[in-house]
C-alpha cells in the first residue's frame, strides 16, 4: 500500500510499491523575496531529497522553490502541468534536471509497473491524480481556492466521472494572496473580515469533500508565516483544521465513511492508517503552533521589522522601469479604466516620496510629492526595494502579492465595485501576458486548448472575451469582502454564522 509522508506547507512524499513522488518542495529558507518562512518547519526534508519524481502542481515560489530544488537528487524527473507558454523545461534544466516532463491534462502517465499520475490543469492551476497500488490519491493542493464557481465545478465533475472512488483527498483550506487581507477601506474589521475569509476556504473544502467522497480527507493550511509586525495577525486567523470532521457533519451533511485528518509535519499515512508521528502534536496550543514562532524565528523577526533606507540614486531608473512596465501592462485593460485608476504610492523605505499616477493622453505620469494627493481612488504602501525586486524579473509581481509587500487602501465603494485595486495592482507588476504568449507559440498554445475543450471556452470566455472590463469578470466581484459585516459576508458566501475560537497558525 502507499505511504504518504507529510513533510512541510505543501510538500508531501508518496511511497509506492516501485517508486518515490514528491510533491511541490518547498523545504530550506524563506521565499517571496524573505517574506514567507516555513511554520511550522519541515520534519524529514533531509529524507526526501532523492525522490524519483518531483511532482510540482503549479509555479508560484512556495511550490517551486529554487534553494530546495538545488538540493534535490538531480536524477530525478520533474513533472509539471502543460500550459500555452514555455519555459519550464529549460528553468529545470538550467537548475540542473536533465528529465522534464509537461503532463498534458487527462492524459496518464505510467511512472511505473504499479504507479500512474495524471494532472488535471486549469490557467496556471493543477490537481493531480496518483492510483498506485489500489489506492486512489487526489492532491487539489490549492487549486480550487481562488478559482470561479463554475472552474471548480468543471474539476470536480471531472474527478467525479473518472475516478468515482478516491481514497485519499489531499487538499490545502487556506488563502494566501493580498486580497482582501492587506486591503483597507472605511469600517473595514480586517481581522474579522480574514476569519470570514478562511472560514471560507474551510467550508468549501468541505464542500468539496462532501462531493468527492473519498475515505480521508488530509486537509493542510498553507504553512508559513509572516514576520512583519504588521502582517503577523494574518498567521492568527486560520480556521482550525482539527474543527473540520464536526463542522462537515453540523453543516455540510452526513461523513458516511469519510474522516478528517489532523496532519501535522511528520506525520504518515501507511495506506489508510494515519500515524500522528509528528512532534508537534504534543506542542499543539489553542489549535496552533503559533506561540512557537518568536522562538523559531529570532533573529528573522528582528530583519523584517527594519526597514533599510532605499538608495535614493536608484530611484531614477526604478522609476523609468515603472512607467515602461505600466505602458506594457495598459493592454490589459480599457482606456476608460485606466484613466479613472488614479493612484498612489508610498514608499516606506523612503520617507516623504509618494508617486501620484495618472493616465494622461495615453500615457501615464509620475508625479512625485511627499504624500498622496487628495483625489487618489487607491494609495499602495510598499518598499521601493521591493517594487525594484517586482519590475527586474518575470513573475516578480509575487513578490508584492502573495509576499504581503503591499498595503492597498480604497476610499469609495465605486472604486471597490470597479476593482480597481486589482488595475493598480497589475499595471506595477510583472507579469507574462497570456495573449502574448499565444502569439509567440501558437502551436503551442493550439495543443494546450485542443486537448481540453471545456478548459479552451471556458479560459477563452473569462481571459480574452471580457478583458477589458475588470468589473464584469463574475469572480473579481469581490467588494462584499471589503464593505460589508461578517453576518452580511456569511450569507452572501452562502455559509453559516460561526463563532470563531482564538484563531489559530
Amino acid at each position: 500500500m502507499p505511504r504518504i509522508d507529510y513533510i512541510a506547507h505543501s510538500c508531501v512524499k508518496v511511497t509506492t510499491s516501485d517508486t518515490t513522488l514528491l510533491f511541490d518542495p518547498w523545504l530550506f529558507g524563506p521565499c517571496y523575496k524573505g517574506q514567507w518562512h516555513l511554520f511550522p518547519k519541515p520534519i524529514g526534508a533531509e529524507d526526501v531529497l532523492n525522490a524519483e519524481h518531483i511532482l510540482l502542481t503549479h509555479g508560484h515560489e512556495d511550490h517551486m522553490h529554487r534553494q530546495t530544488l538545488e538540493r534535490m537528487d538531480k536524477r530525478a524527473t520533474v513533472w509539471f502541468p502543460y500550459q500555452w507558454r514555455q519555459g519550464i523545461a529549460g528553468y529545470m534544466r538550467h537548475v540542473g534536471f536533465q528529465h522534464v516532463k509537461e503532463a498534458v491534462t487527462l492524459r496518464k502517465h505510467r511512472l511505473g509497473p504499479n504507479t500512474r499520475i495524471t494532472y488535471l490543469a486549469y490557467s496556471l492551476e493543477s490537481i493531480v491524480v496518483v492510483e498506485a497500488d489500489g489506492l486512489v490519491i487526489v492532491n487539489i493542493n490549492d487549486a480550487l481556492n481562488s478559482n470561479h464557481e463554475n472552474v471548480v465545478m468543471m474539476f470536480l465533475r471531472q474527478l467525479k466521472e473518472r475516478w468515482p472512488r478516491i481514497d485519499i483527498l489531499i487538499s490545502g483550506f487556506s488563502g494566501a494572496g493580498y486580497f482582501p487581507n492587506q486591503v483597507r477601506y472605511p469600517g473595514k474589521d480586517d481581522r474579522e473580515i480574514g476569519l470570514v475569509r478562511e472560514h471560507y476556504f474551510a467550508h468549501n473544502l468541505c464542500r468539496y469533500a462532501h462531493y468527492l467522497k473519498p475515505r480521508l480527507v488530509m486537509p493542510f493550511a498553507p504553512g508559513f508565516a509572516l514576520l512583519e509586525r504588521h502582517n503577523r495577525w494574518v498567521n492568527e486567523v486560520k480556521f482550525d483544521r482539527a474543527r473540520l470532521h464536526a463542522y462537515h457533519e453540523e453543516h455540510i451533511g452526513p461523513l458516511d465513511d469519510m474522516r478528517y485528518l489532523v496532519a501535522w509535519p511528520g506525520d504518515r499515512i501507511d495506506g489508510l492508517e494515519h500515524q500522528p508521528l509528528s512532534p508537534y502534536h504534543d506542542q499543539v496550543k489553542d489549535g496552533g503552533l503559533y506561540h512557537l514562532l518568536n522562538a523559531t524565528y529570532p533573529e528573522e523577526i528582528k530583519l523584517a521589522n527594519t526597514v533599510a533606507a532605499f538608495d535614493r540614486t536608484r530611484l531614477p531608473e526604478l522609476k523609468e522601469a515603472a512607467l515602461t512596465w505600466m505602458a506594457h501592462n495598459t493592454k490589459l485593460y480599457a482606456e476608460d479604466v485606466l484613466r479613472e485608476a488614479r493612484f498612489a504610492i508610498r514608499f516606506v523605505d523612503v520617507p516623504g516620496l509618494a508617486w501620484n499616477i495618472d493616465r494622461e493622453e495615453g500615457a501615464f505620469r509620475i508625479q512625485e510629492a511627499a504624500e498622496p494627493l487628495p483625489d487618489r481612488r487607491v494609495v499602495i504602501d510598499t518598499r521601493a526595494a521591493m517594487l525594484e525586486h517586482s519590475l527586474n524579473r518575470v513573475w516578480g509581481g509575487d513578490a508584492l502579492t502573495a509576499g504581503y509587500a503591499l498595503v492597498v487602501r480604497m476610499f469609495d465603494l465605486d472604486a471597490l465595485e470597479k476593482n480597481l485595486d486589482i488595475v493598480c495592482v497589475r499595471l506595477i507588476t510583472r507579469y507574462p501576458i497570456m495573449r502574448e504568449d499565444i502569439l509567440r507559440q501558437p502551436l503551442r498554445a493550439a495543443k494546450y486548448f485542443l486537448t481540453n475543450p471545456a478548459i479552451a471556452a471556458l479560459h477563452m470566455k473569462q481571459k480574452i472575451k471580457l478583458r477589458p472590463y475588470v468589473n464584469r469578470y463574475p469572480y473579481n466581484e469581490r467588494d462584499h469582502w471589503i464593505a460589508t459585516t461578517k453576518c452580511e459576508l456569511c450569507q452572501v458566501c452562502r455559509i453559516p454564522v460561526i463563532d470563531y475560537p482564538q484563531a489559530v497558525a
